[in-house]
C-alpha cells in the first residue's frame, strides 16, 4: 500500500495520464532510481539525494507493444542486489524478467508464465535473490528459480485471491500471504502440501503485510477495515495483535 501511494505521487508529478489509477513504485538498492509500473507503463526515474528532484529516464515499454496485455504491470520489484534487474508482475498473469542493460527497446529478457489470472506481487527472496515468489489472483503463490530454465519451482494454494507476498529476512524459508478474505497465510518455502498457519486476520480483504526487519516472527497486516495489526507469531504458536484504528 505504500508502494502504491507512493507511486501514485511520482506518478502525478511526472507520469500524469500514462500508468492508470493504481500505479506501483519500486525503488532500486542504492536508492537514486525508482521506477513506476502501470498500465503500460514502466518508467524509470532518477532520484536526487542533494535536492531531493526527479527526472525521467525512459519508458522501459517498447512504443509497438504498449497495448499488449503482458505489459499491464500490477507491481514491480527492484532485485534486491543488482541495480540492473527488474521483476513485474502483469494482469494477464505473466511474471516479466527486465534488464536495464539490454538495447534500446529490447530490455525484457523473460516471461514466465504459470499463473492463470492477474499477478498483484512479485517478491525476490532476499536471501537468494535468484528465487522470485509471485501472488496471483488465481489464489496461487507460484516459486521461481530466474536461474534454470524450468523456472517454477513450487506452487503454493491459497485460500483465496492473493493481495500481498512477503519474505521473512529472519526466517528465510517463510513467507506469508495476505488475502482477498481477510486471511493471512504461512507457508515453508521447501513445501507446497499447505499452510503452516492460518489466521482469520481482518474482517475484510487485507492489502498489505510485512515482517519486522529485527524482531522474529512479528508481522504487521493492514485492511481494508481501516485497521493495522501486528502479529506476534511465536507467542505460544499462536497470534496475539494490536489494533490500531485508521482515521476516519
Amino acid at each position: 500500500a505504500h508502494r502504491s501511494s507512493v507511486g501514485a505521487m511520482v506518478a502525478s508529478l511526472l507520469l500524469p495520464t500514462a500508468v492508470g489509477n493504481q500505479p506501483s513504485l519500486g525503488l532500486s538498492p542504492d536508492g537514486l532510481h525508482a521506477v513506476v509500473a502501470g498500465q503500460h507503463v514502466l518508467q524509470t526515474i532518477s532520484l536526487s539525494a542533494e535536492d531531493g528532484s526527479m527526472v525521467c529516464e525512459e519508458n522501459l515499454v517498447p512504443h509497438k507493444l504498449r497495448q499488449h496485455p503482458n505489459l499491464n504491470c500490477k507491481d514491480v520489484q527492484w532485485h534486491p542486489y543488482q541495480a540492473t534487474q527488474l521483476a513485474t508482475g502483469s494482469s494477464s498473469g505473466a511474471v516479466l524478467l527486465w534488464n536495464l542493460e539490454g538495447r534500446v527497446n529490447d530490455k525484457l529478457s523473460r516471461t514466465l508464465t504459470g499463473h492463470s489470472r492477474a499477478v498483484n506481487r512479485v517478491c525476490y527472496v532476499p536471501q537468494e535473490a535468484s528465487r522470485l515468489l509471485s501472488g496471483s489472483q488465481d489464489c496461487t503463490v507460484r516459486q521461481w528459480d530466474t536461474r534454470v530454465r524450468f523456472a517454477q519451482q513450487h506452487s503454493y494454494r491459497t485460500a483465496a485471491e492473493v493481495r500481498d507476498v512477503a519474505v521473512s529476512r529472519l526466517s528465510p524459508l517463510s513467507f506469508a500471504v495476505a488475502l482477498e478474505n481477510g486471511m493471512v497465510q504461512l507457508f515453508d518455502m521447501r513445501s507446497s502440501k499447505g499452510p503452516l498457519q492460518a489466521l482469520q486476520a481482518h474482517g475484510a480483504p487485507v492489502f498489505c503485510l510485512d515482517y519486522h526487519p529485527e524482531m522474529r516472527g512479528v508481522l504487521a497486516t493492514g485492511s481494508r477495515d481501516r485497521l493495522l495489526k501486528v502479529w506476534d507469531l511465536d507467542q505460544g504458536g499462536s497470534a496475539s495483535n494490536i489494533n490500531l484504528k485508521a482515521r476516519e
